[in-house]
């Protein structure tokens, strides 16, 4: 099996247009481009992404959410009380309760050399190895279309928690 089993011609917009790319790879791409352009739209309100980075929901704790979940909540409350602000909440504890969602880790393609790292990585999917439905093909166009990002998450052992690094 390949990498990517269902390519496409590049297309002009790229230096080599016959270049066999992922389709997966393209509507990742298109969906970030739209987003850049939402985000330079003048007329549109700004948008704020609040993350919680923390991995404990009331799934993987029964009954209890978190502290973090809380304070997103305070603070998703407050800029909703914002008319030209537009909130976009990212829940990354729903890596430990949802079992088919998934961010695979960077393999660090930029420290080898530089043309290896693409954006939106190229890394994956991975038919091959069964590494598919990243969630970061969601993730990268929030990331985009936003103005601010609020980032709130435990310290774990003096470190952020395993869900926020991936994302990072």
């Amino acid at each position: 099996m390949r990498k990517s089993p269902v390519t496409r011609k590049a297309g002009p917009e790229f230096f080599n247009p016959d270049f066999e790319l992922s389709v997966e790879w393209l509507e990742t791409r298109r969906r970030i481009l739209e987003a850049e352009i939402q985000h330079r739209h003048p007329d549109l309100p700004s948008r704020i992404l609040l993350v919680c980075g923390s991995p404990r929901n009331d799934q993987s704790c029964p009954g209890e959410i978190s502290k973090t979940f809380r304070l997103v909540q305070m603070a998703q409350e407050i800029f909703a009380g914002v008319a030209s602000l537009e909130v976009d909440l990212l829940d990354l504890s729903r890596l430990t309760s949802d079992p088919d969602r998934v961010i695979y880790p960077c393999k660090g393609c930029v420290s080898t050399a530089m043309p290896l790292c693409h954006w939106p990585c190229s890394c994956y999917p991975n038919h091959a190895l069964g590494q598919t439905n990243d969630w970061m093909e969601e993730i990268y166009p929030r990331w985009t279309a936003a103005h601010g990002i609020f980032i709130l998450y435990p310290v774990h052992w003096y470190q952020a928690p395993v869900s926020l690094k991936l994302m990072i």
